[in-house]
């Protein structure tokens, strides 16, 4: 063991025979430590890990797997690990996962982002209410947008009408419809519509 005196000790001292109770004026723990356990006996009970280094790291190993949290003294910045790197971290002005898949209300999404109910709805407000509220999807072919316009026609995209529901494409891209995996309306980026083919040659084809 690598203590064995009493279970009630004060200050520094290195423990080993749980239970072991410590509490003193140089330590900010005061506890037990009983078959793995921690039980922190305060009326508002804290766990405060301090490195003098302004990256402070400490490691929680959960069945023989490296779960890992870190902070960054400089910024911030929490980050959260598993034993194949970071899945999420935040501060005070944003927070972000990287490297998984997200699910809500499921523990097995398969995508990178997917929300599982019985009635599912992702909600987009706009905290000014007459302000624009839109989804923007990107990729190197430019943006797509759905959402709906301001309260002054014009204001997001040219010729869009006040409060109007808007989809479409920000670049000189086709815009199409579909049913059953097939593409049954395509409006090209000069404005042509074509029903039927992709390639309309005039106002309606």
């Amino acid at each position: 063991a690598l203590w064995e005196g009493p279970s009630s000790v004060t200050d520094s001292e290195t423990l080993g025979n749980a239970p072991i109770t410590v509490s003193g004026s140089n330590t900010t723990f005061a506890g037990t430590i009983d078959s793995g356990n921690i039980y922190i006996s305060e009326s508002v009970p804290e766990l405060k890990l301090t490195d003098t280094d302004t990256s402070a790291t400490f490691k929680i190993v959960l069945d023989g797997v490296d779960t890992n949290i870190t902070n960054s003294g400089t910024n911030g910045d929490v980050a959260f690990h598993t034993h194949n790197g970071e899945k999420f971290r935040m501060n005070e002005d944003y927070s972000y996962f990287s490297n998984c898949d997200v699910g809500i209300g499921t523990v097995s999404p398969s995508a990178a982002l997917e929300v599982s109910t019985a009635n599912p709805r992702v909600k987009v407000t706009a905290t000014t209410g007459t302000n624009p509220s839109y989804l923007n999807i990107n990729n190197t072919g430019g943006s797509a947008y759905v959402g709906q316009e301001s309260s002054v026609a014009g204001s997001e995209f040219t010729g869009t009408t006040a409060y109007a529901s808007v989809f479409g494409s920000s670049g000189a891209k086709d815009t199409q419809f579909l049913t059953s995996s097939t593409v049954r309306m395509t409006i090209d980026s000069s404005g042509n519509v074509g029903i039927g083919t992709t390639s309309p040659q005039s106002t309606l084809h």
